[in-house]
């Protein structure tokens, strides 16, 4: 009645099973505030291993194959159910209207068992989400594919590719620079010899002069612009960022003078 969520309601959906701490006069007695705040810590611990799984598994052109955000219910609300460890057949269900004006363009991706044992063996993003760092360039990761997984759920096209396109510039730095000199700070990272450096110098060049510039000055769109390859090059910034994401967390760097550093002697490695 509370919460305007059923039992039944829940468990007929794909459901994330967490270990939260959470004290125990508080199981029952909660206030309304508390209980959002535990609500947003669920969702937000399950929301970091779905990062994980959208990079791996999801497409920036198809919205359909995104997972549900978590904890968000049929009826619009979100939800959880607590159980007591010691008395299962006890539980409490908390719901509030957290995203209740958000559109969640389906629940379409399944995984079998091998597909989430990959995950596992996908050492590289793993890495990334159980990095416990609070230096720049873990968190820089960490950041990274929350942008990618918050980019799967914006559903106009313009301002996916914007937002994707801003997430680079946030790659090369923590402040504002201009284009041409995050091209010279993403290339190095991904590039694996000087004629893919130079390639892919040229791919960035035409996404932010020839297309950015159209969108973001001009008023145009995307599909307009580049009616038939708009969807190729969605997947094709996917591709980019993650790669910058697992080269700069397998680099080993830490600080923004260490990344600094490595680029350096990438391009020195790649005769540029």
């Amino acid at each position: 009645m509370l919460t305007r969520v059923t039992p039944n309601e829940l468990f007929n959906m794909s459901v994330a099973s967490i270990d939260i701490e959470w004290p125990e006069e508080g199981y029952f007695n909660n206030s309304k505030e508390e209980d959002e705040q535990l609500l947003l810590l669920a969702c937000n611990k399950v929301d970091r291993v779905l990062d994980i799984i959208r990079v791996m598994y999801c497409r920036m052109d198809n919205p359909l194959m995104n997972p549900g955000l978590p904890g968000l219910t049929p009826s619009g609300y979100s939800a959880v159910a607590i159980v007591r460890p010691d008395d299962s057949k006890r539980y409490r269900i908390i719901g509030t209207r957290l995203y209740g004006l958000t559109l969640v363009n389906g629940l379409g991706l399944e995984l079998d068992n091998y597909e989430i044992d990959s995950i596992f063996k996908n050492s590289s993003l793993l890495d990334i989400a159980l990095n416990c760092s609070n230096k720049y360039v873990p968190l820089l990761c960490k950041s990274i594919l929350k942008r990618l997984s918050e980019a799967m759920y914006i559903p106009l096209i313009d301002s996916k590719f914007t937002y994707l396109m801003t997430t680079l510039e946030i790659i090369a730095s923590p402040k504002y620079i201009n284009f041409k000199k995050v091209k010279s700070k993403i290339t190095p990272l991904i590039a694996n010899n000087k004629q893919s450096y130079h390639q892919l110098s040229e791919e960035l060049r035409v996404l932010s002069e020839e297309i950015r510039t159209e969108i973001v000055h001009n008023g145009k769109s995307l599909v307009e612009i580049q009616k038939d390859n708009y969807k190729k090059i969605l997947l094709n910034l996917q591709s980019i960022i993650v790669k910058c994401a697992i080269a700069m967390s397998q680099s080993g760097c830490e600080s923004i003078e260490n990344i600094a550093e490595y680029r350096e002697k990438r391009k020195k490695e790649l005769g540029i």
